[in-house]
This record gives C-alpha cells, sequence and structure tokens, in this order.
C-alpha cells in the first residue's frame, strides 16, 4: 500500500485515538483546549455531548424543526466565541440550555408571524414539521418553568433528565458530593412539581421523571451537525460562517453577542458591589433562617428564602438594600365584598379609572394579580429616589399592549437575560418582560441592579417583610432606613405640640400586613435600637392615639363628607378605640381593625375623587402658566404670538407653543430650536420628546407623551386671527368674555402648527380631552374656568371670537 493510500487510514486512527482523548476530558477542559487550539475534534465533542439537549429544548418551544435547527446552530456559534468566557465549575449543559431557550424565544414571535402571513398568501395547511406531538405539549411550559430554577437545582435537573448522566456521573462534572446532588435533585424536583402545579398541571414525581426523560430523546441530524461544527470553527477563528448557516442564524448569534457584551460590565460591577453586603449579611442572614425554621439545615444548599419566592416571582426583585417595598394583591382586595359591592355600582367616575388604568398601563385592572413597589435609594449623592414597580397578572399579559402604553418608541434589546424595552428618550422608564405573568417598569438603570440583586438579599428587615408577603395578605410592606435618612430623621426638629412623637425618630426598620375581608385587619412592628428605645415609643404611640382622638372630637360633624347613613367621625372613632401598642423586646407592634364594610366602601371613591381633583387642579395651573406667558410675550411684542412661526414666504413652521418657551422657564429648549426649518425636519423632531410639563395632562398614555391637548381657535375673529398676533385693544368683547386657550378632544404634536380652526358656516371642532367632563378653558385676562358641555352652541361661539358684539350669559 503507497503512502498515499495510507495517509487516510492513519489519519481516521489518529481520530480515533484523539476521539477517546477529548472524551475523557471535562466540559472545562475541552473549552479551555479549544479556546487556546481551536481544535475540531474539541468542538465536534462538545458539539456531540451537548446537541441533543440543545436541539430538544429548540424543538419544544418553537415546536417547528427549521426555526428549530436554525436557533441550535446559532446557540452553537456563540459557544464557539464565547468559549473562553464560561466560569471554572459552571455547568455547560445548563448554560447551552439557558442560551438556546432565550434565543428560541426570541425567534418564537418572529416565526409566528412569518408563517401566519405565508399562510394567509399561499392558504396551506401546516406541514407535518409543523404537527406537535401530543407527549411534548407540555414542552414549552417545562422549559419555561425549568429555566426559571435557581442554577442549582436546573443544573442536576439538566444533567440527570435532559443529558441522561447518572447522579455519581453529574456530581462528578459538576465538582459536587454525590450527596448533595442527590439533595439538589430532589428539590429540584419538587420545586418543578410545584410550579407546574400552580399552572394547572399535577404530576407524580415518577410522571415527572418521565417527562423530563421523554422529552430528552432527539438525534442530532448528520447535516445540521456537521454545518454547526464547520461554522464554529470559522466563528472561533475569527472568520465568517457566511455561506455555512443563513442569514438567520448569523443574525440570531450576533444579537447575542452584542447583548453580552453590552450587559458585562454592568454585571461585574453589580456583582462586585454585592459582594460587600453578602459577606456582611451572611452570617446574620443564615441565624434568621435557623431561627424562622429550626429544622432546616444550615447548608446553603437549601436555601428556604429563595424557594418560597418563586411561589411570589415579583418578590424576588426586591434588592438586598432596598430601603422599603409594599405588595399590593390587587386580586385579593378586588375580590372582597365591599368591592364587589362597589363595583356593582360602578359610577362613570369609576369605570372611567378603570378605563383609564388600562390605557396607561397596557393590561386590565381585573386580570392584575399583585402590584409591587420596590423604593431603592438615592444613588450617590442625588436627592430623588427611585420607584420601581412589579406587575404580576392572573393571565398572560399583550407584550404589544404594554409596549404602546409605556415605551411606544421603545426597541427590545436582551437585557440581563430577559426581553426588556428601552425608551429612545432616556427620562422615560423601560420595562423588563421577566415571564408571561411578571414585567418590571422602571428606569433602565434601576432595572438592572434589581435583576441582579434578586436573589441575594442580607437586609435583614427586609426579608423579615419578603417572609411576610409570601403568604395571603392584602398588603404586605417592610422598610428600613438607611444611615444618612436616620439621621436626617434623629436631628429634625418638632413642633412643641409634637414633641411628644420624638421617639418615633429613632426607629429603624419596619413591617407591615393589612389584611382586607368582612373586616380590615392591620399589624405593624417597628424596630427600634433596644428595648427601651421600644418602650418609649410606644408611649410616644399611646400619647398620639389619645391627641389624635381629642382632636376629631373637637371637629363639628359638619366637618366630615359622611356618606348616606353613616357617621364617618365616629367610624374613625371607632377604629382608634381598637389600636393595641405591645412593646416586645426592642420592637413595637401595632394592631387595628376597621368592622365596618361600609367605610371600607368608601375607600376607592375616596381615593378616586382626590385624585381626580388634583389632575383637576394641575390642568388649572397648566392653562394659567400658559396664559401668563401669553401675556408675557404681549407685554414684550405687544402683540399676542401668531398661531405659528412662519418662514418668509408665509409657510408655517413651528406652534406658537413653541414662541412660548423663553416665558415658560424653557429657554435652553427654545434656542436648540431651528426656527427656520419646520416641526417634522430631521433636526426639531428629535426635540418632540422634550414636551415641557406645561403642555402635558397627567392621565396621558405613555405612547401620546410628547402631544398635547391645549390648543388656541384660528380663523376669522379669534384671538389667532391673523399671522402676526393680535393687540389687547382688537378684544372689543373683553378680555374676560374670550377664550385663550382651551382644551381639545384630538391631541396633536407639541411643536406642530396644528390647533382648533373656527369658522361661523361649519361645525365647532371637538372640545374637551375626557368626553365625561367639563371643558377647562382659559380666557384672555388669565381666568381659568369650566364650560358645561351643556352650553349653547351660539354662547360657546361667543366666547370664541373677540369682537363679536353678542351677548355673553354669565
Amino acid at each position: 500500500m503507497s503512502k498515499r493510500e495510507l495517509e487516510p487510514v492513519l489519519k481516521h486512527i489518529r481520530n480515533i485515538v484523539a476521539d477517546a482523548a477529548c472524551d475523557e476530558l471535562s466540559d472545562y477542559d475541552l473549552l479551555e483546549r479549544f479556546t487556546h487550539e481551536h481544535e475540531e475534534l474539541v468542538f465536534e465533542t462538545l458539539l456531540r455531548r451537548h446537541g441533543s439537549l440543545v436541539l430538544n429544548v429548540c424543538r419544544r418551544v418553537l415546536q417547528h424543526d427549521q426555526d428549530a435547527e436554525d436557533v441550535f446552530q446559532a446557540t452553537f456559534l456563540v459557544l464557539a466565541r464565547k468559549a473562553g468566557s464560561i466560569r471554572k465549575g459552571a455547568s455547560l449543559g445548563s448554560w447551552l440550555y439557558g442560551v438556546a431557550y432565550r434565543l428560541a424565544l426570541k425567534a418564537k414571535a418572529t416565526a409566528a408571524r412569518r408563517r401566519a402571513h405565508e399562510r394567509r398568501l399561499t392558504q396551506m395547511a401546516p406541514t407535518a414539521s409543523e404537527t406537535v406531538p401530543p407527549e411534548i405539549e407540555l414542552g414549552p411550559m417545562l422549559d419555561e418553568e425549568l429555566h426559571r430554577l435557581p442554577e442549582q437545582y436546573r443544573a442536576p435537573l439538566i444533567r440527570c433528565y435532559l443529558e441522561g448522566k447518572t447522579n455519581v456521573e453529574a456530581a462528578g462534572v459538576l465538582g459536587w458530593a454525590p450527596g448533595s446532588m442527590s439533595k439538589r435533585l430532589l428539590r429540584g424536583r419538587e420545586l418543578l412539581r410545584d410550579r407546574l402545579l400552580h399552572r394547572g398541571f399535577a404530576l407524580s414525581g415518577a410522571a415527572l421523571v418521565t417527562l423530563l426523560e421523554c422529552n430528552a430523546q432527539a438525534t442530532v441530524p448528520p447535516s445540521l451537525f456537521d454545518t454547526s461544527l464547520r461554522a464554529g470553527i470559522l466563528v472561533a477563528t475569527g472568520k465568517t460562517a457566511a455561506g455555512v448557516v443563513s442569514n438567520h442564524v448569523l443574525q440570531l448569534a450576533e444579537g447575542v453577542f452584542q447583548t453580552m457584551f453590552s450587559t458585562k460590565m454592568k454585571v461585574f460591577a453589580a456583582l462586585v458591589l454585592g459582594a460587600c453586603l453578602i459577606t456582611a449579611g451572611g452570617g446574620l442572614l443564615s441565624r434568621m433562617k435557623a431561627a424562622t425554621n429550626p429544622d432546616a439545615e444550615a447548608s446553603a444548599d437549601d436555601a428556604p428564602l429563595q424557594v418560597q419566592a418563586h411561589a411570589r416571582p415579583e418578590l424576588a426583585f426586591v434588592p438586598s438594600n432596598a430601603m422599603a417595598f409594599a405588595r399590593i394583591s390587587i386580586h385579593d382586595v378586588w375580590e372582597t365584598e365591599s368591592i364587589k359591592k362597589l363595583r356593582l355600582g360602578m359610577d362613570q367616575s369609576l369605570q372611567y379609572t378603570m378605563q383609564d388604568f388600562e390605557k396607561r398601563f397596557g393590561v386590565a385592572l381585573s386580570n392584575l394579580d399583585s402590584i409591587t413597589l420596590i423604593m431603592l435609594p438615592p444613588p450617590g449623592p442625588h436627592p430623588d429616589l427611585t420607584i420601581l414597580t412589579a406587575f404580576t397578572t392572573r393571565q398572560p399579559y399583550s407584550r404589544q399592549k404594554i409596549t404602546a402604553a409605556l415605551v411606544p418608541d421603545g426597541e427590545e434589546r436582551e437585557f440581563h437575560g430577559k426581553g426588556t424595552i428601552f425608551s429612545k428618550n432616556k427620562s422615560d422608564p423601560a420595562v423588563c418582560f421577566v415571564t408571561d405573568r411578571v414585567f418590571l417598569v422602571g428606569p433602565a438603570r434601576d432595572l438592572g441592579f434589581s435583576l441582579d440583586r434578586g436573589e441575594r438579599k442580607a437586609n435583614v428587615p427586609i426579608e423579615r417583610a419578603l417572609l411576610l408577603a409570601m403568604a395571603s395578605h392584602s398588603v404586605a410592606a417592610g422598610f428600613h432606613m438607611p444611615e444618612v435618612l436616620a439621621q436626617a430623621l434623629k436631628q429634625a426638629q418638632l413642633e412643641p405640640s409634637a414633641l411628644f412623637l420624638k421617639p418615633l425618630t429613632e426607629i429603624q426598620s419596619g413591617t407591615l400586613v393589612l389584611d382586607l375581608g368582612s373586616a380590615a385587619r392591620l399589624k405593624a412592628v417597628l424596630n427600634f435600637p433596644d428595648a427601651a428605645a421600644a418602650r418609649s415609643a410606644a408611649e410616644a404611640v399611646r400619647t398620639g392615639q389619645g391627641v389624635l382622638k381629642g382632636m376629631l372630637k373637637g371637629i363639628s360633624k359638619e366637618a366630615f363628607p359622611n356618606p348616606p347613613g353613616m357617621d364617618l367621625q365616629q367610624e374613625i372613632l371607632a377604629i382608634l378605640e381598637t389600636l393595641q401598642v405591645t412593646p416586645q423586646d426592642a420592637g413595637v407592634q401595632l394592631t387595628l381593625e376597621c368592622k365596618s364594610p361600609m367605610l371600607l366602601a368608601t375607600l376607592v371613591p375616596a381615593i378616586e375623587k382626590s385624585r381626580k381633583a388634583a389632575q383637576q387642579m394641575a390642568r388649572s395651573n397648566n392653562l394659567k402658566q400658559i396664559a401668563l406667558a401669553m401675556l408675557n410675550y404681549h407685554s414684550t411684542y405687544g402683540h399676542l404670538p401668531g398661531a405659528a412661526i412662519r418662514d418668509s414666504n408665509g409657510k408655517p413652521l413651528l406652534s406658537w407653543r413653541v414662541a412660548l418657551l423663553p416665558y415658560l422657564d424653557q429657554v435652553d429648549l427654545y434656542n436648540r430650536f431651528k426656527l427656520d426649518e419646520p416641526w417634522n425636519s430631521e433636526h426639531n423632531l428629535k426635540l418632540l420628546k422634550e414636551m415641557p410639563r406645561v403642555y402635558r395632562l397627567d392621565n396621558m398614555p405613555q405612547k401620546e407623551s410628547d402631544k398635547t391637548h391645549y390648543q388656541v381657535f384660528t380663523g376669522k375673529g379669534t384671538a389667532f386671527e391673523n399671522d402676526q398676533g393680535q393687540k389687547f385693544e382688537d378684544f372689543t368683547d373683553g378680555m374676560s368674555n374670550t377664550i385663550l386657550a382651551i382644551e381639545a378632544a384630538d391631541p396633536v404634536p407639541w411643536t406642530k402648527p396644528e390647533d382648533l380652526t373656527y369658522a361661523t358656516d361649519k361645525p365647532l371642532p371637538k372640545l374637551g380631552a375626557h368626553p365625561s367632563e367639563a371643558i377647562f378653558v382659559v380666557y384672555c385676562d388669565g381666568s381659568v374656568r369650566l364650560l358645561s358641555r351643556e352650553m349653547k352652541v351660539q354662547q360657546l361661539r361667543a366666547r370664541i371670537t373677540r369682537n363679536g358684539g353678542e351677548m355673553i350669559d354669565p
């Protein structure tokens, strides 16, 4: 046999020997070797070990062969590029599972839209490859809940059931003792069963194992294996895989590369900052957990709080240094007898509140399970506190509706492993879609902090409150005072009549729960430095109880807005009588009870009334500021502004709202406009998102945040008849009888020269921001009034014109 004929045989023998050698290496050793040498056999071994796992999760999530193969290839392209960044001791199987699952979720929506479009065009039935086998109907839900498990429980489940390793083999790969592996497997199965039960699927332990193993059966097609191998080697060596895999695969992988790069430094910084808190609080946290559950093992493997938190996934995002949080069980409140009665007799204002909520947040109030408010400490010396809001729904929400309501101009990027919508306007909130039932809303910089710190809690007071929030309470809250704020509170100057409250300034932390049913029961625990401080605080509370009762008794009954058949003054006094104050070591326990369902039923209308009054005051103030700016403009130029800023040819470019900016303390914004360009020019359009608050209604949906209802009338006889602007002497009907600006029904972009066109021979334009409410209007003398919707048309026309000589009814 010639040397030429012998070479393929020798190569085959070398490959067999090399394969055997690679099979003996751990995943980490293979990654190290591949990172430095980019050997094809090493990457082939990794593909062979984990290919079935990756292809399975892709098929379960996407349920379409071609889409699943695209995500499979993209996952291994990510591995080829990022092999060197996977830390030692990490489970490569779990890492690949996570990458594949997130990529599959991202590809799923795009693929569904594409196939739906293709079917509409071709009117074809689904192909055989799209048929979902009965045994994997539970697959997507299984993967969702498996992906949400903590890594210490997800990794052994993946190794043993999805990759077919024995307990001993999996323990050796993960570097754990066999006993620890068995405990984690048992706990992981229990968690997964509980989560599936919560979603309506009751499975025995044996059935769950069978389901997992059933979903692990897959063989990677040879052609898919070969192309993935070739593409991976090309990417690892810095070359392009174009021509080997599709553009769709390359785009999927590139999206992951960009996301990993943009978040790498943020994650690293958060971990470094968190190390101090974790180290300092670790011992205290362990003691508290042991006290809560004496039978629990002291091992970190048990992690009782972290496990329970998954029953209420929104609580996992309360960072360890949160100043405060409050979880409100909207569903529990919604179903109380008093609120049910209120809903049955729902008036227009409450209906509007519900509609307004859905418009503002993209989710119906009736679909909410809970809202959790998370208060973060000020970032450095910045005085503003940040509040994150976690929404939990009873049924899957619509991403599209939430995006349209909160971040209409946003773009989706993967952020800390979760789909997040970022607004182009940095002052607007970001929305993070955690699961199909949980989403977070808040500033982007703080969302990342909360996502990083979600399962690392070292603050004992907050942790106690979290334990309470895991139980069934209508409201559960907790707080702790940062040192800076605590010192400021101690140094606060109290009025002589309030000096009895001084002991309460020593407060360090506290918890609160409120339960609503046939009665409302509140329990609060306030914590102080020592027992002596707690006793002094308890006495201060009792003194305050007596002072408040005395004040209430001194107020005449006529001063209370009593609902029909109810003495509100006596109801409040009765509640105060139930207050129990009990010192407990270094704390004070307060309990309070309200047994009046009528008082509970008045709560929502009272809040609604207060909200409405605040909004009306804001709307009135906006119009007053606009009128004052108009008058100051007149004082400067001798006339009002024209309805539009125009070019030399008379073409309208920008609205009067831009011309008023210098008189609304917005000189810098005014100077950034190019007054010789139209409102929608490339330059001026960028300023649309910076609409001053004076032009905004508080209850406007986020998607209309650059639009305003405040407009003027244009046309013959109006206050804005000509381009140059009217003078005061032109208002012969009187300044107090002529409308200067009004709330229009349809909002317009605030910089656009568009207003309400008036003509005597045409119908009046639609007026009023809210169709069920009176119309806010400001007159030329600066007075703000409400116009009834019952006003006669001729009377309204008389107020629109400045010189018609009509009779104005008082």
